[in-house]
């Protein structure tokens, strides 16, 4: 009965510590020098403001009075590979309550081509797949995803685009993974933060996407559809876990079919 008593004080501990984190209000930094959204990651002051060891990026972010900035690191082999065949999904919330609004997809995910005979894994703009070994520089292709922004921004977008939006992801020299972002306010929010903007609360989640299980065959063998994203939307990216899907036979669990995902709620600041 002790040691019943004991474990249900120690969950409960656990639980109330785990809620009062996940309310944490960040301060939000002014950003007064200029930020190019190139995939280097020179502008910012490493290591990065945050580490979160479920998704294993660092990652911080900061604002001036247009744009909201990002830059994500991943020094992890893997979350390397899951990033760059799974994609990358950002989502924002201008309400603080973590809902899935206004996002960006990019990488783009490897889907396969289904007029190959041998499936071989392509990129949707048919740029070729990346492997963390080979030199630095900038490793993926030309179009992002949007969803939640205001119309008629959405869809499929270059890289390159009149709106202003601007992510780019690059391997460095100690083959580190850099995504940046630039995102201005009014493509989501307002033209720009003003003082009342301060006190509203923002979160940002960022989540790496898992690839699909293996299914299995008629004959018992097993499928390969672990590079292709075809189930997905950009809406719907957020397949949680690595545990068996619904319908039909899964392979064994792979750290590669799990998705995980980071939020933090923040406040923009002005100019100090």
């Amino acid at each position: 009965m002790k040691k019943n008593l004991s474990s249900f004080l120690l969950l409960s501990a656990s639980l109330i510590l785990f809620s009062a984190c996940s309310k944490i209000i960040y301060k939000g930094v002014w950003q007064s020098d200029p930020v190019k959204a190139d995939g280097i990651a020179d502008e910012w002051t490493k290591p990065l403001r945050f580490y979160d060891s479920n998704t294993k990026l660092q990652y911080t972010f900061t604002n001036d009075k247009r744009n909201l900035y990002l830059c994500i690191r991943a020094t992890d082999e893997q979350t390397q590979k899951k990033i760059l065949s799974g994609g990358l999904q950002i989502w924002i919330d201008t309400s603080g309550n973590g809902k899935e609004k206004t996002s960006i997809l990019f990488p783009m995910p490897i889907v396969v081509d289904k007029s190959d005979d041998n499936h071989s894994p392509k990129k949707e703009d048919n740029t070729e797949e990346y492997h963390p070994k080979k030199s630095p520089g900038r490793i993926t292709g030309n179009e992002m995803q949007l969803s939640g922004f205001k119309p008629p921004i959405g869809g499929t977008v270059p890289l390159q685009n009149m709106d202003g939006i601007q992510v780019n992801i690059a391997m460095d020299k100690d083959e580190i993974l850099n995504y940046e972002a630039l995102i201005p306010f009014r493509t989501f929010y307002h033209d720009s933060i003003r003082t009342a903007d301060t006190a509203q609360v923002f979160s940002l989640k960022i989540q790496v996407n898992g690839l699909p299980q293996k299914k299995a065959n008629k004959d018992g063998g097993q499928a390969d559809p672990a590079q292709s994203m075809g189930n997905r939307t950009a809406g719907g990216m957020g397949a949680r876990g690595g545990g068996a899907g619904r319908g039909g036979n899964m392979g064994p669990s792979n750290p590669m079919n799990e998705s995980h995902s980071v939020t933090a709620r923040f406040k923009m600041i002005l100019k100090p």
